[in-house]
């Protein structure tokens, strides 16, 4: 009868420790999994997932992408920023991290960071994109006016335009032309 119980509660710790095990993070389970979570579009259970394989142990740049580009799906393009650089640092010539890290530094309207990118994009991408090496990348006018009540001083006009050009992926030219105008009565004395 002791053997029995021994025996019986021997067959419950393997159960229970079945049933309470860790789910497995190998590589292969991690990438097909993951792989199966971005065929289906499901990007928030993608990236929980993605996030708790790598702090298991598991992180591969196939695995950063597909976070990065759930991320990207959701408009959280800060978390896709930070998969893409995670995934740039293994691999510096990804073309397809830096399509995408583009476009979220675009999005999150970081246009001198996200163009640092387009030297590494495919031709067909920055076709895509209407990207050239030569280009003007912003035009602005700046006005100001300001009216004083001391009577030795007149009113204030300002005026700027500002243009940035493109000369090449990784030269940019900013220029500005100001005009300022303002009118001081100087009283002489003798």
């Amino acid at each position: 009868m002791q053997q029995l119980r021994i025996f019986i509660f021997g067959l419950l710790i393997l159960f229970a420790s079945n049933i309470f095990a860790q789910q497995a993070y190998t590589y292969d389970v991690v990438n097909i999994k993951s792989y199966g979570l971005y065929e289906k579009g499901t990007w928030k259970e993608l990236i929980n997932y993605g996030n708790e394989a790598i702090a298991n142990g598991q992180d591969f740049t196939l695995l950063r992408l597909r976070i990065g580009y759930a991320a990207f799906m959701i408009g959280n393009f800060s978390e896709a920023v930070k998969a893409y650089e995670k995934v740039l640092q293994n691999d510096s010539y990804n073309v397809t991290a830096h399509y995408y890290f583009w476009l979220s530094r675009k999005y999150l309207n970081q246009p001198d960071l996200a163009d640092k990118h387009l030297a590494f994009l495919s031709a067909e991408a920055l076709v895509k994109e209407k990207q050239n090496s030569l280009a003007f990348t912003g035009v602005g006018v700046e006005t100001s006016f300001k009216s004083t009540n001391i009577t030795g001083r007149g009113d204030t006009w300002y005026n700027m335009l500002h243009v940035e050009n493109r000369f090449g992926w990784n030269v940019h030219m900013s220029q500005a032309i100001s005009y300022f105008k303002q009118t001081i009565h100087v009283q002489c004395s003798n």
